[in-house]
């Protein structure tokens, strides 16, 4: 299995009932983790792939108040910038990078939707709905040049009972 980068990023998690805005990565080279700078978002939920250049992309996630809309870019200075906000609020979508260096995220908070991030223009997209609303899971690229994605995570559980 090919790795991606040399960093391993963490998203901040809920951790004793207190949010956390605190990264770390793990450089390859020297085993150990360290400190980065923090998140102007705390949250946990959320997805997050490696641009192009290089960046970490961070989208979404749960909040204190619920799913969010929120984008932040990790740089290897170790530093997070604000990116253009998502079109809608997602906890526990998927997400990957499309051959052509934009980003696919699909689902979550019980969500048909999908967008599509383009990070040379910082903008968002809206790409249409899944069949079924779905929460959790990845998105997979295509090997071949194609324009379709597969979206794999379990169905949304419905509110009643």
């Amino acid at each position: 299995m090919q790795r991606l980068s040399k960093y391993y990023l963490t998203i901040p998690a809920l951790l004793a009932s207190a949010w956390l805005i605190q990264a770390q990565f793990a450089g390859s080279k020297v085993n150990k983790w360290t400190a980065t700078a923090d998140m102007s978002a705390a949250r946990s939920a959320a997805c997050s792939v490696r641009l192009a250049d290089g960046r970490v992309l961070v989208a979404g996630g749960a909040g204190e108040a619920g799913a969010l809309n929120s984008v932040e870019l990790y740089s290897a200075d170790g530093t997070f910038s604000t990116a253009a906000p998502m079109l809608q609020p997602r906890a526990n979508a998927a997400c990957a990078m499309t051959q052509d260096g934009r980003v696919l995220v699909a689902g979550g908070s019980n969500l048909q939707s999908a967008e599509v991030y383009d990070p040379s223009e910082d903008t968002w997209t809206s790409v249409g709905n899944m069949n079924v609303a779905r929460t959790g899971g990845f998105a997979v690229p295509p090997r071949a040049a194609r324009s379709c994605w597969w979206a794999v995570s379990r169905p949304a559980r419905s509110n009643s009972s």
